[in-house]
């Protein structure tokens, strides 16, 4: 360990600087240069004694020797902020996307820095899973799931650009989501449903027909929407998607399109 002398003389430690700091000592490593705003990075810590100041810092140089911490002093909310519109993903998925990251991610995690994410990514992240601001009330399953989603997508080209060593998200813990069960109604049931629901309408039993016969997801069915194509022969209606899109599993399937 240095002097007190030496200690009030940073340049003379190049990479590593201890000095005495209130009731014991801060420790700070030089850790490159920050690929986002070009500053130099540095990990720092305190300890309360001589031998644990020396501990420390060589637990810090080994960490930025070893890229086992983040690259940059970015937030995680500037990460997010330049994934997402390089981010390929259809429109629909975009703005669940954007409603996450405004509503739960920003307000709890947003100004959190990548260092502070990659250190202590379990601790931090999981914290915020469990009580949103101001509400104490854990998250659903399935939002929480999301959340994990988004913001393991937004690290992969973190890690890609340098800014972070691994993907931190990959030690975070996901609350078990209940398995679904459907109970869809028997072949018989089916045909009395759609039968009795022609004789109420006779546009909703072709819509439930549809539904039946093509297996398609609720967001698809409520997409559908009426229109009219006119020629030489006339007009005649049809069902066609508000917003078209492939299905989720990219598989072709054939729908019947024109309802008399």
């Amino acid at each position: 360990m240095t002097s007190t002398k030496d200690q009030k003389k940073p340049g003379k430690w190049g990479r590593r600087t201890v000095r005495k700091h209130h009731a014991g000592y801060e420790v700070r490593v030089s850790a490159g240069t920050d690929p986002v705003t070009g500053r130099r990075m540095v990990l720092q810590g305190t300890a309360s004694t001589v031998r644990e100041a020396e501990k420390l810092r060589t637990k810090l140089l080994a960490e930025a020797d070893t890229y086992r911490s983040a690259r940059t002093n970015a937030s995680l909310g500037h990460l997010l902020d330049r994934w997402l519109p390089q981010h390929d993903v259809d429109e629909n998925t975009r703005e669940s996307y954007e409603s996450l990251i405004r509503v739960h991610i920003r307000p709890g995690l947003g100004d959190v820095a990548l260092t502070a994410l990659v250190r202590k990514s379990t601790e931090t992240v999981e914290q915020s899973y469990g009580c949103r601001t101001h509400v104490c009330r854990p998250l659903a399953a399935a939002t929480v799931g999301r959340i994990h989603v988004v913001l393991s997508a937004a690290c992969r080209p973190a890690l890609r650009w340098g800014w972070i060593p691994f993907k931190p998200m990959d030690a975070v813990r996901q609350p078990s989501k209940p398995k679904p069960s459907p109970r869809p109604p028997m072949p018989a049931e089916t045909a009395r449903l759609v039968e009795e629901a022609t004789r109420q309408s006779p546009e909703w039993g072709p819509y439930l027909w549809l539904a039946v016969v093509s297996g398609a997801r609720r967001g698809e069915m409520l997409a559908l929407r009426p229109r009219s194509r006119r020629g030489r022969h006339g007009g005649s209606p049809e069902l066609c998607l508000g917003r078209e899109k492939d299905p989720k599993n990219q598989t072709d399937r054939a729908l019947a399109t024109r309802v008399r």
